[in-house]
């Protein structure tokens, strides 16, 4: 894997002391060891920090990681993005718990369906297709073509940010390569998925997640699938 680099300190739970790994209690992420560790033990080593092709999520509301993206009408959002499931919940966005101010684009039946305070859909994404998707107002592109066009809105600022992997506390199962966020051609945020590893030999997993690269900050989930650690 490339751009290998050490932790310092970083991700809350786990603490850089004296060289030393401690983890202080409920470190979640630990289910994805494939070794046994025990809460609150100490590793003598460092946390290695890889990125990877992808990070896998299985639908769980634990892996809904929240980017603080609020949308406006000039939000414009690409993912390199593969659904794992035929009929799935929403894979990017966020709505208000009436449906009402939504920003979400999901695949129903293989079909894609991007909804923003309306709905378009059709075109198709079925589960196993890896693609570019571009969502914007209002409109969706799939590997460069247009594929679907509405009536351009003009939004008001809401509440409700956007989320990878789904939306609030409701998940869905895809696999998550890159995402970038855009406010007209600014680009605001840019996410590529990362691991912390603790070992040589034999990689430990401690916790997975996407790396947020103009900011430097990471969001992490519980129970992510990712590709064989090697380098």
């Amino acid at each position: 894997m490339e751009n290998a680099e050490y932790a310092k300190g970083l991700l809350g739970d786990i603490v850089v002391e004296e060289e030393r790994i401690v983890y202080q209690g409920g470190i979640s992420g630990i289910e994805t060891c494939f070794c046994e560790i025990g809460l609150n033990d100490i590793v003598d080593t460092k946390v290695k920090i890889y990125d990877v092709e992808y990070i896998e999520s299985t639908g769980a509301a634990a892996q809904v990681l929240d980017t603080g993206v609020i949308p406006t009408s000039d939000t414009r959002v690409v993912l390199d993005i593969m659904p794992t499931q035929v009929t799935g919940g929403t894979l990017f966005g966020g709505t208000e718990v009436d449906q009402s101010n939504t920003w979400r684009f999901f695949n129903y039946s293989s079909q894609i369906y991007f909804d923003l305070d309306g709905r378009i859909n059709g075109s198709s994404l079925p589960a196993g297709e890896r693609a570019t998707i571009e969502l914007g107002n209002y409109y969706v592109n799939k590997n460069g073509t247009r594929v679907l066009t509405g009536t351009a809105k003009i939004k008001k600022t809401t509440i409700v940010p956007l989320y990878m992997f789904g939306e609030k506390t409701s998940g869905s199962a895809q696999r998550l390569y890159s995402v970038k966020i855009y406010e007209g051609e600014n680009l605001i945020q840019d996410y590529v998925p990362r691991v912390g590893c603790l070992g040589n030999t034999v990689k430990i997993i401690v916790w997975s997640g996407m790396y947020e690269r103009i900011s430097e900050t990471y969001l992490w989930g519980t129970g992510f699938k990712v590709p064989e650690v090697t380098a």
